[in-house]
């Protein structure tokens, strides 16, 4: 959220404009929001919001090295991530249960652990501290490895889960391109806890919605953007959802209050102080099978 970001700490970690990450086009687009030095830029041609300039690797990568240690001190947001996380499993187990699993930034393994035993398990981070707990605490084959640098042998996975990483990622082509050569004809990638640009409340708050974080979410995807960088690789859709009701954020009276609350005070011109509620449509999760 936006008041947690550390701004200051990291502006020398700038880094240079990119081209549009889905039509790699780079002559036409409008600002989407802007908060202190960060610009959200959205292409004019496909619709992708993109952080430009983002911050360089060695930027992100300083700030996902204290990443795990800021989610265990955070025993709230922890306890409900856990919780949705059962709710990921079996969403996703409805479509494969078994075979060889990789999770992208799997943390400390909790997600990929609560899978199905039927899979054979693998995890990958760049953040040491994350692999270290899992080694430490599970018997699945965990890396401190990215995607595209990593030790993985082509054609060789049944599923790939990006649980909140493809926002994240400076060059997301690379990392698509990546699940396709890893993955056998029939495998699956399910993304999830992804941010979607066309909801309602991004679309109203701006840089004060709930998943703004310049720092980390650098790629706003929709439903069309994140399908069109797919395409290009050899994925089509199976399903997409967007989880909001009965999951363990969403307290739909107080949500919805609030929402109507500042809407009449965004409408009457006045600023509104606090972050948007969290509310339907703001996350995606989606499922692609590779042809």
């Amino acid at each position: 959220m936006m008041q947690e970001v550390p701004y200051e700490e990291y502006k020398r970690y700038l880094d240079k404009k990119r081209k549009c990450i889905v039509c790699e086009d780079h002559t036409n687009s409008t600002i989407w929001a802007k908060d202190s030095y960060f610009n959200a830029i959205e292409c004019s041609n496909c619709g992708m919001v993109s952080i430009d300039p983002p911050l360089t690797e060695e930027g992100l990568n300083l700030y996902y090295q204290k990443n795990f240690s800021r989610r265990e001190d955070a025993k709230t947001k922890w306890n409900k991530r856990l919780i949705q996380y059962e709710q990921d499993k079996l969403f996703i187990e409805n479509f494969i249960s078994t075979g060889k699993c990789l999770d992208v930034g799997c943390g400390g393994g909790l997600f990929l652990e609560s899978l199905s035993k039927d899979f054979t398990k693998y995890g990958i981070d760049i953040d040491d501290t994350c692999i270290k707990y899992a080694k430490d605490n599970f018997k699945s084959d965990y890396r401190l490895e990215s995607l595209g640098k990593d030790t993985f042998d082509p054609n060789s996975l049944n599923l790939i889960i990006m649980r909140g990483v493809i926002e994240h990622v400076l060059d997301p082509n690379s990392y698509v391109k990546r699940c396709s050569e890893l993955l056998i004809s029939g495998g699956y990638v399910f993304i999830c806890a992804t941010p979607n640009i066309n909801s309602f409340t991004a679309k109203l708050y701006k840089e004060k919605w709930n998943l703004w974080h310049p720092i980390q979410h650098i790629n706003l995807f929709d439903e069309n953007t994140l399908t069109l960088l797919f395409e290009k690789y050899n994925f089509e859709k199976k399903i997409i959802t967007y989880p909001y009701i009965n999951t363990p954020y969403e307290d739909v009276k107080k949500d919805y209050q609030n929402l109507e609350k500042d809407l009449v005070n965004i409408l009457q011109g006045k600023n509104v102080g606090r972050i948007s509620p969290p509310f339907w449509g703001n996350m995606i999760s989606v499922i692609y099978i590779k042809k």
